[in-house]
């Protein structure tokens, strides 16, 4: 960042107070990163966002040290003009995940030598290292804009972001930059820009940040197929409904379906046509159950769905109900009729102690008990005498 410092006539002036007030939740921020760096070392975006927020700080506030012929401080703000373009880069194309081709290699190290040249005795005489860390922060910011520009068409949905908070902060540097120089024939600037454009752009990062996040998770319990949950987030579901049925004293059921000849269907019309069956057994089985029962992809052609507070007489219509809809649809390009077989089971709340994986078990026998019978069919696990038929039952017995 090529700014040259300013000096300071006042501690109390108002330039003094607002690069102070501005260096300090810069630092905050950076403090901050880096603590969530120590917690999640496979981030290295946040040690990159640590010290880039680290050094604008120290940039904001050498100005206020003693600026004689032969102080430290003026080299310092030159060496961080080409240092923080570098680290403002890396931290950008890590969180972006731009790969750092061999071009991007030689383009970062130009700011490691001008870094390096400015901290040397004779870098405070060589006027034009200020100009040169200049182009190279606009080459480092074109070059990953157009990145970052590529990624939006691609559907990044962070890119955008990225895109303005860092369009933002760069042309803040570059104007305050020109300004300084007398290149831009305005006013000289005694309140720097750099410090609120940085909290601009991090205010930017964090939504991207956020989005991301989201979409971690999002991809961690979704099956990316169909946008049905998956069996992660299936398990975890149906074992908190377990715990809710055993405190209220209710039941549920658990239920696989088995798409009927699936490999036949990919074999005959091709895996596309496959994947679109798939995705319309899902949605018309989204479509037919309750908002409080849950459907996920277990894998390949089964699917399992989640019954809540619903006994025998309920669950066998709910199933049939689901089976229906699904032989109800017609695949434009797959000219037969698409069956599913399925297997249930019922839990039966604090008068039962079966986990979630041993109903699954339940359930997956009594669906190849459907398929040996001859598939399209619903069959019930049969029950065992030490599970009662009913809550009833217990009761009453």
């Amino acid at each position: 960042m090529p700014l040259e410092p300013a000096a300071i006539s006042g501690a109390a002036s108002l330039p003094v107070l607002v690069r102070v007030a501005t260096a300090s939740p810069v630092a905050s921020f950076g403090l901050a990163a880096l603590l969530f760096f120590l917690r999640s070392p496979g981030r290295r975006w946040l040690l990159s966002y640590s010290a880039l927020a680290i050094g604008i700080s120290a940039y904001l506030l050498l100005p206020l040290a003693p600026q004689e012929r032969g102080s430290v401080a003026p080299r310092l703000a030159l060496a961080l003009s080409f240092a923080l373009p570098a680290l403002g880069y890396f931290l950008l194309a890590s969180f972006s995940e731009l790969r750092f081709s061999a071009g991007r290699v030689v383009l970062l190290s130009l700011p490691v030598m001008g870094f390096l040249l400015s901290l040397s005795p004779a870098g405070g005489s060589q006027p034009h290292l200020g100009t040169a860390s200049g182009i190279i922060l606009l080459a480092l910011a074109l070059e990953f804009l157009s990145g970052l520009w590529r990624q939006g068409r691609r559907r990044r949905p962070e890119a955008p972001l990225l895109f303005v908070g860092t369009g933002a902060l760069v042309l803040a540097v570059l104007a305050e930059a020109g300004i300084n120089s007398g290149v831009l024939l305005v006013p000289r600037l005694e309140i720097p820009l750099v410090g609120p454009a940085f909290l601009f752009f991090t205010l930017f990062l964090l939504v991207a940040v956020a989005d991301e996040g989201e979409r971690t998770l999002t991809r961690a319990t979704t099956d990316l197929l169909t946008g049905l949950p998956n069996r992660t987030a299936f398990l975890e579901r149906a074992r908190r409904e377990m715990e809710r049925a055993s405190r209220a004293g209710s039941s549920l059921a658990v239920a696989i379906l088995d798409i009927d000849r699936f490999k036949s269907i990919n074999d005959r019309f091709g895996h596309p046509e496959g994947d679109r069956v798939l995705v319309a057994v899902a949605k018309a089985m989204q479509t037919t159950v309750r908002g409080i029962d849950l459907v996920a992809r277990w894998g390949g052609e089964e699917f399992v769905l989640l019954f809540v507070d619903v006994d025998q007489k309920g669950a066998i219509p709910a199933i049939e109900r689901v089976r229906a809809a699904i032989a109800a649809i017609e695949p434009p390009r797959v000219p037969e009729r698409i069956t599913v077989s399925a297997g249930i089971t019922l839990h039966f709340g604090q008068f039962e102690s079966s986990t979630v994986e041993e109903l699954i078990q339940r359930a997956d026998v009594a669906l190849y008990e459907s398929k040996r019978k001859g598939r399209d069919r619903t069959t019930l696990a049969e029950i065992g005498p030490e599970i009662p038929e009913s809550a009833a039952d217990v009761r009453y017995r």
